[in-house]
């Protein structure tokens, strides 16, 4: 929703609709409301708690604003109905010429190395109405980016629960599910290479590098340099569980009794 501020981004016949007193929806443009910061940590995170926007109304508001004139203009009737979509490449050979859509403060971008031209997605096989979007039958995910993920059986579902931008999806995602067969003891030379790694793969899904500088199991901490300390089972099994729950919300379900003992962590 624009605030009244930025009306001059629509066309002229729209403006009336924000701030007039007799617009039939200016109640959708509040002047003052509340913003909800529960759980926000940066300013402009917080969520405006404005009217819900009724679709009939804002169309009936619309059509009104245009019998009130000025008509729109050839340009920006194009702009209101479906075009093609358009697929954009790197050509070196390419001499582009982008207009501005406000020439008044910015000029054309000229001699891009661009080509531009109208994408069709590929026709769906016979008797299939739409795409299917799900896994399709006989995939068989590998690593998905991390290495060592195929080391153990691998399944995908589709589920609710990931978090984005710091707040829960209200819609299914992709999760994988992790389903090591016992607990997850490597040898103790294993563990011993992972710390003396310059870098291994963390965050999933987003494939970052992070050093590895403290393994944990339910007996032993591991330390760089070769160093360890005995470590509280207690402990282990809380850190295991909450680093269960952080990949869950992350779309990777790991499947195993945190207080079975011998998961490192």
């Amino acid at each position: 929703v624009l605030p009244s501020n930025s009306k001059v981004l629509l066309p002229k016949c729209f403006h009336p609709l924000f701030d007039t007193p007799s617009s039939p929806i200016l109640d959708f443009y509040p002047q003052k409301f509340d913003i909800d910061m529960d759980g926000v940590k940066v300013p402009w995170g917080g969520v405006t708690l404005i009217p819900f926007i009724n679709q009939q109304r804002l169309l009936d508001g619309m059509a009104q604003g245009e019998r009130g004139g000025p008509p729109l203009s050839e340009q920006e009737q194009r702009r209101n109905n479906f075009g093609d979509a358009h697929s954009y490449r790197y050509h070196f050979g390419s001499k582009l010429e982008v207009a501005s859509p406000m020439p008044h403060r910015y000029g054309a971008l000229k001699k891009c190395p661009v080509s531009e031209c109208v994408f069709t997605h590929p026709p769906l096989p016979a008797g299939v109405k739409h795409f299917n979007n799900d896994v399709l039958p006989g995939f068989k995910p590998n690593s998905w980016g991390f290495p060592t993920l195929h080391v153990h059986p691998l399944s995908a579902e589709f589920d609710t629960g990931i978090k984005v931008f710091q707040f829960e999806s209200k819609g299914r995602s992709l999760v994988i599910r992790l389903s090591p067969e016992g607990p997850v003891v490597p040898q103790e030379a294993i563990l011993r290479q992972l710390l003396e790694a310059s870098y291994v793969r963390i965050n999933f899904p987003f494939a970052h590098w992070g050093e590895v500088v403290t393994v944990h199991t339910s007996a032993r901490k591991y330390f760089r340099g070769g160093q360890s300390a005995p470590n509280n089972p207690r402990d282990h099994e809380n850190l295991v569980r909450q680093l269960s729950q952080d990949q869950r919300q992350r779309g990777l379900v790991l499947d195993f009794d945190a207080a079975g003992g011998g998961d490192a962590a």
